[in-house]
């Protein structure tokens, strides 16, 4: 992107940002209070250092540009401020169109992060859980506000399911070729073959569809105050957003946690987080008529044997066999989670 510290500052006197914040500056910003975080071809983000004479305050800059994957962001941000789900997401300070080369211009509240915290525990998964649900209670079927979501955001029936199935298969074959490879699939889960024609597709969880994150690991959850005690919990990041079942975030905020902290107790960790999450969302009025255990089963098998199963698939095959080393973890629970849910016969 051709966004620089310059342009930023430009953006930044000529839409009068300064007097969107919530601090008094004590001087002009400068290009110097400016530094780059990410940048990419289709988005940068950057952080500015507000001058203060109080502690440190920070606004981060975004610019999305090029597919709608990359708009969503803003487009969501923009469509639902007037409601009670903003609370959720970070506050918005100004978004705008910028130059036809830099896209559409965010700047946003900066919020600490949950996976730059020194250590996580499953009590903040725990504690995250409560307010995810109350999220997705507000975007229900039956809620004023899914319509005007399922404009903005696409359904989870990805058109490019079909095809991400065909490469998964298509792998599996050439797996075969690769010894260590194929014997790590067989001695985990020898059934991956069978299951990989049966498309993962689960309608009952289609009865629970809210918005859905589509991204929520620990990079993308944010808050003010302090996790380990009082502390308010905001979303960010949602260019991957989706209208779908709402167990689909669950997942991601439960097993990406767990394939990286392998001391955790993975089966504890699951049943405490999602009691926390089902209690709150029945206290919003959603009630699910199916086991939420076999919902969230459903829901893991359906989102990652067609996204982390896929990618790590394919990046063996990429390096002549060579695997991550979650590959071996997302094996054992498609495989555990297969049998509980008796989707093949032994």
């Amino acid at each position: 992107m051709t966004l620089s510290n310059k342009k930023i500052l430009d953006y930044w006197n000529e839409w009068h940002v300064a007097n969107k914040i919530p601090v008094r500056m004590t001087r002009a910003l400068a290009e110097e209070d400016i530094s780059v975080i990410k940048e990419a071809t289709h988005r940068s983000i950057w952080r500015i250092h507000v001058p203060t004479n109080a502690e440190a305050f920070q606004v981060i800059v975004k610019a999305c540009r090029g597919r709608d994957i990359k708009l969503r962001e803003p487009i969501l941000y923009e469509g639902l401020k007037d409601t009670p789900i903003r609370r959720y997401m970070p506050e918005m300070y100004v978004v705008r169109e910028g130059d036809k080369e830099d896209g559409t211009i965010m700047f946003m509240e900066c919020l600490q992060v949950a996976s730059q915290k020194e250590a996580i525990h499953p009590e903040h998964l725990i504690k995250i859980a409560p307010v995810l649900a109350r999220l997705h209670a507000l975007t229900f079927d039956d809620k004023p506000a899914s319509k005007r979501i399922k404009k903005m955001v696409p359904t989870f029936k990805f058109q490019t399911r079909e095809r991400n199935f065909k490469d998964i298969l298509m792998n599996l074959e050439r797996a075969k070729a690769y010894p260590q490879l194929h014997q790590i699939i067989m001695e985990i889960a020898p059934e991956i073959y069978e299951l990989a024609h049966n498309g993962f597709d689960f309608p009952p969880l289609y009865e629970y569809s809210s918005l859905v994150h589509g991204d929520l690991t620990l990079n993308n959850i944010g808050y003010h105050g302090d996790l380990d005690g009082e502390c308010e919990i905001k979303f960010i990041d949602f260019g991957a957003a989706v209208y779908g079942p709402c167990f689909l975030d669950l997942v991601k905020l439960i097993e990406s946690p767990i394939d990286h902290e392998p001391s955790w107790d993975a089966e504890r960790l699951r049943r405490d987080v999602l009691k926390a999450y089902v209690r709150e969302i029945k206290k919003q009025g959603i009630i699910f008529h199916h086991d939420p255990e076999t919902l969230y089963k459903y829901a893991f098998l359906m989102r990652v044997f067609e996204y982390e199963f896929r990618r790590n698939l394919s990046f063996a095959i990429k390096h002549d066999g060579k695997m991550r080393f979650v590959f071996p973890r997302i094996l054992k629970k498609i495989n555990e989670f297969s049998q509980a849910l008796h989707l093949f016969e032994k």
